[in-house]
């Protein structure tokens, strides 16, 4: 195995990599917890606001260094961020279970990493108890975000390795999500490539879900969340298993906000939204939001 790639891309993790090989067995965490939603659906404030509940231990940031050390999207080709089972290489587990340990610390181990979105059999496959934590949020208010954020963000997540425009944005940079399909919007709109990555991620959630024991899965609903914070965090640690404490409930109704004024879809892309209706009508059908 080639490994120079990943230790360039993860220096705080080079002597795990690079040792990987030679590393004493160890076990990989139980009972982890993945927070998991299309990017900018709310993912970072319920990640924020578990990760300093009583027991849990992350890195405080989302898990790259860790799930890309061996799955960068070029070491598949650049098909995607999609990563299944099979992907599973020699000394990952290795290498997974002492990062996790040196960047996490002990505890329950804690992860929010938006494009695992696309990866969950893959999750499954190495922590067979893990517990998902699924934010859904109103797939327009998504989109728009993004939309808003490709715009804003002046580094992107990956060089791509050949031309590849879209208008507005610098180019062959990319942001946020790699889902399958990506080449085919090359000069595209912004709005079709932020549709493609919400319903791409977001139906990839959704299928994984189905099969998914109902006893390994919370559900919370980002306008449910905003609308009362308290009630959303003591239910999730409820159903994970994690303490409620009084400090969890004043940290949630501080950090939590409920936004003022008509949803910010409706005033910031309302026309994007408009043209990208018919390609996310169907998700925003099957998650509720419809």
């Amino acid at each position: 195995m080639n490994l120079r790639p990943a230790l360039r891309r993860n220096r705080r993790a080079l002597p795990l990599v690079l040792l990987a090989p030679v590393l004493p067995a160890r076990r990989l965490p139980e009972r982890p917890i993945f927070v998991i939603g299309c990017p900018r659906s709310g993912t970072t404030i319920v990640f924020d606001l578990l990760r300093r509940a009583e027991g849990v231990a992350s890195i405080g940031q989302e898990g790259h260094v860790m799930w890309e050390s061996f799955h960068h999207p070029r070491d598949h080709g650049w098909r995607s961020n999609a990563v299944g089972p099979g992907d599973i290489r020699a000394f990952e587990r290795r290498y997974l279970a002492w990062a996790i340990r040196a960047l996490a610390g002990s505890g329950r181990f804690l992860d929010k990493t938006p494009r695992n979105s696309l990866r969950l059999p893959y999750l499954d496959a190495l922590f067979p108890d893990a517990r998902f934590v699924f934010v859904q949020r109103d797939g327009r208010a998504i989109v728009s975000s993004l939309v808003v954020a490709w715009r804003e963000r002046p580094r992107p997540a990956y060089v791509l390795p050949h031309p590849f425009a879209i208008p507005g944005i610098p180019q062959r940079h990319w942001h946020f999500i790699l889902p399958p399909g990506w080449r085919e919007l090359n000069e595209h709109p912004l709005e079709d490539v932020c549709a493609h990555q919400y319903v791409t991620s977001v139906e990839a959630i959704l299928d994984f879900r189905e099969g998914l024991d109902p006893g390994r899965a919370v559900d919370v609903r980002y306008e449910s969340l905003i609308e009362d914070p308290v009630a959303q965090m003591e239910r999730a640690h409820h159903l994970l298993g994690l303490p409620f404490h009084p400090a969890d409930a004043t940290r949630a109704r501080a950090e939590v906000r409920r936004p003022d004024g008509p949803p910010k879809w409706q005033t910031l892309t309302p026309e994007e939204i408009e043209r990208v209706m018919p390609r996310i009508a169907g998700t925003l059908e099957r998650t509720g939001y419809g």
